[in-house]
């Protein structure tokens, strides 16, 4: 049995010195982007939203910056991927003089998971900073695809596209609009008789005749001239990002956060500030009136919407148009308090102000914001008891079900990014367990990088660092010398 062990540490040594040596015989070279992943880059440098993309930027102008891949590009196949080449084939293919375009289009690429590209090439971003800039990249890339299904409409076209029957699903922030029925198409005079001063802009599906988002888009007497994109209805949140890039390409003021009322403004290259808004309309002719989410206060003696109450007194009587049955409301019958549209409580089957509401995107559905659950690692929220909500003993937190899996081990459920496989053998022969990974040098180690049963384990070596929160334990391991045995 000794025998065995000498020699299979024999053959171990010479496959590690063997890699070594390979390591070491990898050349290392400048890296270099193609056009489309550059473009990607300065895109989400220009919405000033991470620092990662300079990073990134910097190291293809970099003079002492090396590694052992090159010719970086956009994995077109998968939105979240790059896709690049090993030095020693680029040596290979410096040899036998191959085109440029050779490069970039060899079946020999090898394709890497943007997340992880960042953490090879800038080790000191943390996993929530790449994290931000991949939905980055991923939007970036989603709205070079869909620039061509944005559209601007006015006239019947906004009664048209409208209606809930034009919408690709009645999800999100679209499905669940007060303004989307059959009956709704009377209100909207005061958009389509109008239509120097307003208009909608759509996003359609790939097939151009289903939308999944919209946003009223109007023409501003103050600030003068400028082009304001209201509230964003989205069938996905995501898509959300989509709006908003499009409204600073064009120069357009937007919401800081999409929801009904008064929000910050963003003013393009400017930051956001709170702001009053005004539209003078062209013609006012109408009885029924829509719901308004921001230029939500009319005076029809001037023929104008603002973002607010006026305190001047020689506009007239005013108007809030935030009845969900195309009435209005003069603002002297009744007192400030009632200034709160009302949406339906899903989850409690009532109707309750949208200030005490929250948006459940998981059940899709309001809730009141007493009763709602929020999901704390994403910020979102769901109905008390969802079954698409499951509580973490591990963590004592709650996640959506579909972001995590169950461990046998700790019997409970675990976020995706914190679950890794355990292997109960060397060899890795037999169907591992799932372990959340802070169990590391508890019940669990590491070596290379994969993880084993801690009893797999000896600890050759423990120190103490400094890391983010304090003091960290950290270990080496190497397999017990029975794990070798046969």
């Amino acid at each position: 049995m000794t025998n065995n062990k000498n020699i299979k540490d024999f053959l171990n040594f010479l496959t590690e010195s063997a890699e070594i040596d390979k390591k070491i015989k990898q050349p290392y070279l400048k890296i270099i982007y193609s056009d489309k992943f550059r473009k990607v880059l300065n895109s989400i440098l220009d919405m000033k939203q991470s620092n990662i993309s300079k990073r990134l930027l910097e190291l293809e102008k970099s003079d002492d910056k090396f590694f052992d891949f090159s010719y970086v590009d956009i994995n077109s196949e998968e939105p979240d991927s790059i896709s690049y080449l090993q030095t020693n084939r680029i040596e290979r293919f410096k040899k036998e003089n191959k085109q440029d375009i050779e490069y970039w289009n060899s079946k020999s690429r090898v394709k890497q998971k943007i997340g992880r590209f960042i953490k090879q090439v800038l080790p000191s971003f943390n996993d929530q900073s790449i994290e931000k800039f991949v939905n980055k990249f991923k939007t970036i890339l989603k709205e070079n695809d869909e620039s061509e299904n944005f559209e601007i409409v006015d006239g019947d076209n906004i009664v048209f596209w409208y209606n809930f029957e034009n919408y690709l699903s009645d999800r999100g922030t679209l499905g669940g609009s007060c303004m989307s029925g059959n009956e709704c198409g009377r209100y909207f005079n005061i958009y389509k008789n109008n239509p120097e001063q307003c208009k909608l802009i759509i996003l359609k599906n790939s097939d151009g005749n289903k939308i999944k988002g919209r946003a009223i888009v109007w023409k501003l007497s103050t600030p003068e001239n400028k082009i304001f994109m209201d509230r964003v209805y989205t069938n996905s949140e995501s898509d959300e990002l989509l709006f908003t890039n499009y409204a600073r390409k064009q120069g357009w003021l937007y919401k800081n956060e999409q929801r009904y009322g008064e929000t910050n403004i963003v003013f393009p290259g400017e930051g956001s500030k709170s702001m009053e808004l005004e539209v003078k309309l062209d013609n006012t002719n109408f009885d029924l009136y829509p719901y308004l989410d921001t230029m939500r206060y009319y005076y029809p003696e001037k023929s104008l919407l603002r973002s607010d109450k006026s305190n001047k007194n020689n506009l007239g009587k005013l108007y809030t148009l935030t009845d969900t049955e195309g009435h209005f409301m003069e603002f002297s019958d009744w007192d400030d308090d009632y200034d709160d549209p009302l949406v339906h409580d899903d989850y409690n089957n009532t109707d309750i102000p949208e200030s005490e509401a929250v948006w459940c995107e998981i059940d899709n559905g309001y809730c009141h914001r007493d009763n709602a659950v929020r999901l704390p690692y994403n910020g979102t929220f769901a109905f008390p008891d969802s079954k698409n909500v499951v509580f973490s003993e591990y963590s004592k937190k709650n996640y959506a079900k579909k972001d995590c899996v169950f461990s046998d081990i700790l019997n409970t459920w675990i976020w995706n990014k914190y679950a890794v496989d355990v292997y109960h053998d060397k060899e890795r022969k037999q169907k591992p367990d799932i372990c959340h990974r802070f169990e590391l040098n508890k019940t669990i180690g590491k070596i290379d990088e994969y993880y084993y049963d801690i009893d797999l384990l000896n600890i050759v070596e423990s120190k103490k660092v400094t890391g983010v929160k304090g003091k960290t334990k950290t270990e080496k391991t190497r397999f017990k010398a029975k794990a070798f045995l046969v």
